[in-house]
């Protein structure tokens, strides 16, 4: 059977002020009446205006929906596919982040699929293909402009993950000059975001050659560039290499996937409302010290990335207590995330949400399998005073 190990679909337009030509993109698709899939804070920041600048040059009709929350539950997906449904949208765009993103693909996918979009939770393999979806990244952190999955809130408060290659967007519009207006802390957790997808693609089991390559590339550039763009947020060069690097490691889920962090980031996510990028750089560092146990070179990589330097003679568990320390000295000192414990949390359910942990689809990745005991001891270090 053949095994492919790299494709993309996605034809991306990547250059300052390229948002501006959403419109140009649009009349290129042929498509007559796009819906703008984002969140209030694009509106209020006025990246929407930019963004439909260029429809209304050309006298082209759009549907805005503006609804989309963090997590993106599945509500407001299903209503925005039933408005673009009526309103007889032939193209959806995502403008916004990681959630807003995740929410168009969902209503593109359903554009063409019928049912809702948990559905296809166990069984992306029968998604078809959904074209004309165009995404707009305006974080350089969840690569979902380039990666071939979802990650949405049930009405359950948990997270589900659908992964398959025809739920991905066939465009990407990537400005950086965009990401100049970001805070600080969500320039911060949202390139630890990115940080992770680097990581977990890079120490996963379907790891090979080519694409440990892209990942050491995309791991050595956020390392260098995310703290610049933390603390000088208008430095353009600094947010071109982290879009970059953001969305080639959204384009490495496709192929090795996340694994432990990613598990315990989601779970998190669903049980306390922690925003996935913080969750996210609250798990990485347990997570490389449990897998330095099995892939000691490759957490050693990411340690060197973070200034570190070894003797040579260190242990597996020395790697991982060193690359865990440094992880987190970038994540607390460097950037300034701000503490797990800052968030609302119930210890009562953390056994609960080991089993969740235990259980999740990024586990068939994960080079060193976790126990719901191991990962009940990730939660107690994770919020660990």
């Amino acid at each position: 059977m053949l095994d492919f190990q790299l494709f993309q679909r996605s034809r991306i337009l990547i250059q300052p002020g390229s948002i501006a030509q959403l419109g140009e993109l649009i009349e290129y698709l042929g498509a007559k009446k796009p819906m703008i899939v984002t969140d209030k804070s694009m509106v209020n920041m006025g990246i929407l205006d930019q963004a439909v600048a260029g429809l209304k040059e050309r006298n082209m009709e759009y549907v805005t929906f503006d609804e989309v929350l963090p997590n993106a539950p599945t509500e407001f997906i299903e209503k925005a596919s039933e408005i673009c449904k009526k309103e007889k949208c032939d193209c959806v765009v995502g403008l916004g982040g990681g959630s807003v993103m995740d929410s168009a693909k969902a209503v593109n996918v359903l554009r063409f699929n019928e049912g809702k979009i948990l559905d296809y939770v166990a069984h992306p393999e029968k998604i078809v293909f959904s074209p004309n979806c165009v995404l707009i990244p305006t974080t350089a952190g969840t690569g979902s402009e380039l990666s071939d999955g979802m990650i949405i809130m049930g009405p359950d408060h948990q997270k589900y993950t659908i992964l398959a290659y025809n739920c991905g967007s066939e465009y990407a519009i990537i400005d950086p000059a965009i990401l100049t207006k970001l805070p600080a802390q969500l320039t911060a957790s949202t390139g630890m975001d990115a940080f992770t997808h680097a990581i977990e693609s890079y120490t996963s089991t379907l790891a090979n050659d080519l694409t440990d390559l892209i990942c050491e590339m995309n791991i050595a550039t956020i390392a260098k560039y995310l703290p610049i763009c933390v603390h000088d947020p208008g430095n353009l060069k600094a947010r071109s290499k982290m879009s970059i690097a953001a969305a080639m490691a959204g384009w490495m889920l496709a192929y090795p996937h996340a694994n432990t962090g990613h598990s315990v980031g989601q779970t998190l996510g669903g049980f306390f409302d922690v925003p996935h990028g913080h969750s996210v750089a609250y798990a990485e560092p347990w997570t490389m010290e449990y897998n330095a146990e099995v892939v000691p070179e490759k957490i050693k990589y990411v340690a060197e990335c973070l200034g570190v330097r070894f003797t040579g003679k260190e242990t597996s568990k020395e790697i991982g207590a060193k690359a865990r320390d440094a992880f987190i000295d970038f994540r607390d000192n460097t950037l300034g995330l701000k503490p797990a414990t800052e968030f609302p949390y119930d210890e009562s359910k953390f056994e609960e949400a080991a089993k969740v942990i235990e259980a999740d689809i990024f586990q068939l990745f994960q080079p060193r399998k976790i126990t719901a005991a191991e990962a009940l001891g990730i939660l107690k270090n994770i919020y660990k005073k």
